[in-house]
């Protein structure tokens, strides 16, 4: 979405560039996702356990998500570690299409690389349960005992969305809850959706009804049936989980990051209209800008922040498996706006309590150097083993040489033994 009012513009779009006051200098943006800071926060969680090798999974081939959070967190991704020289990225990029043939085995060679390569996964999936699919693919091929750590980043979670789980209630659970233990999950804060119960629906019904200007009223009504029936099967899988009505569940369908942020956006362009009514006559695109630019808009639906580079800062949660609660927790935060990664009071906790996965296992990623080492060690032997008893012979001829050579010198030396009348 793209907006021009009084001169400045207006948009829910993210990405590194659009913080660039130069190339767009009258531009506000407030996306749903602040896919900057996501990946400052991984980065900080790399720096504090010295992993700096890693493999980067993209599902940027996804025709559906060229343009969604999956690309978009892929290119940041990309060209932040590209200027971070410090750390060592293979890519490798993949299409989630769920009809797409041979799938499953393009994932396991994906996995079976990403073995040879790192020890640190870093997931970013536009569809959350291809999360699930790669994590029960991991424990087939041996990547859940603790020697990895896969960094999945996600969007922030809505009520009719899946979040990333490991329980489906299928024969998978228990290969998925094994690798689920290693799992780090990086996201923007959650909507407190409780707080804009009525919003939604309002925002909605608005947009349908009063905006659309392609289809009528009676179309949008048999759109929106198609659309709740299509979803029937999905929900009923989700309202069983949460133990609430399928009607409850069409009814939570209609939040979205997306639209909660478009509102937030227009909610707070009205606040700094309010507070400049005295100079409105003089506002221009550039102007308008600055008023945005390090304040914090206090919103019926939560608190929004515009940093200096006119990009929306929201706050990063990374969540890890507690073993004693069983479930996952907020582990660490990110805080957007003094940019620091803060532990919270739950322990941080590792399979087998063995600790983070080492940034190098001590024998490679497929044990070539433990190889090499035992070669080396044979091959010395070997030599050993053949010089040392020709140096021992070396020895001894040289000794008796020497000795034969001194008797010969003192010949005039003779024993009272050695004498005898003639």
């Amino acid at each position: 979405m793209l907006v021009y009012f009084a001169g400045g513009t207006f948009s829910v779009a993210s990405g590194a560039g659009l913080t660039n006051a130069d190339r767009y200098p009258t531009l506000i943006s407030a996306p749903s996702t602040d896919i900057n800071s996501l990946v400052s926060a991984t980065i900080q969680l790399l720096q504090l356990y010295n992993w700096t090798t890693l493999s980067l999974l993209c599902d940027d081939l996804t025709p559906n998500t060229i343009d969604g959070f999956s690309a978009s967190t892929c290119r940041t991704c990309i060209a932040t570690f590209a200027a971070e020289k410090r750390f060592r990225v293979t890519v490798q990029h993949f299409d989630a299409t769920a009809e797409k043939p041979n799938q499953t085995d393009d994932y396991r060679a994906m996995l079976y690389r990403t073995k040879s390569e790192s020890r640190v996964i870093l997931l970013v999936a536009g569809t959350k349960s291809i999360v699930r699919v790669i994590l029960v693919l991991a424990h087939r091929l041996e990547m859940s005992a603790g020697d990895y750590v896969f960094l999945v980043l996600v969007s922030p979670e809505t009520p009719g969305l899946q979040s990333i789980r490991w329980q489906y209630f299928d024969e998978n659970d228990q290969a998925a809850l094994e690798t689920f233990k290693s799992v780090i999950i990086i996201s923007n804060r959650n909507t407190n959706w409780d707080r804009i119960p009525d919003l939604l629906p309002s925002i909605r019904n608005r947009s349908e009804i009063v905006y659309n200007r392609s289809r009528s009223v009676e179309e949008f009504v048999c759109v929106r049936s198609a659309f709740m029936e299509s979803f029937k099967k999905e929900c009923n899988v989700w309202s069983c989980e949460r133990s609430i009505s399928r009607a409850s569940c069409f009814q939570q369908n209609v939040a979205s990051d997306y639209v909660v942020a478009a509102y937030e956006l227009f909610a707070m362009l009205m606040k700094v209209l309010n507070q400049s009514q005295n100079e409105l006559d003089r506002l221009d695109g550039k102007s308008l800008r600055k008023k945005f630019l390090k304040k914090t808009f206090a919103l019926p639906s939560r608190s929004v922040s515009i940093g200096d580079g006119g990009m929306r800062l929201c706050d990063i949660t990374l969540s890890k498996w507690n073993f004693t609660s069983e479930r996952m927790q907020i582990t660490w935060t990110f805080n957007s706006i003094a940019r620091t990664l803060v532990q919270s009071s739950v322990s941080v906790q590792w399979i087998g309590g063995k600790g983070p996965p080492a940034h190098q296992p001590s024998c490679g990623y497929v044990g070539d150097q433990c190889i090499v080492t035992s070669s080396k060690s044979i091959v010395v032997g070997a030599v050993i083993g053949v010089l040392a008893p020709t140096l021992v012979f070396i020895v001894i001829v040289v000794y008796r040489v020497i000795q034969q050579s001194k008797s010969w010198n003192n010949w005039w030396e003779l024993m009272q033994r050695d004498l005898r009348s003639v």
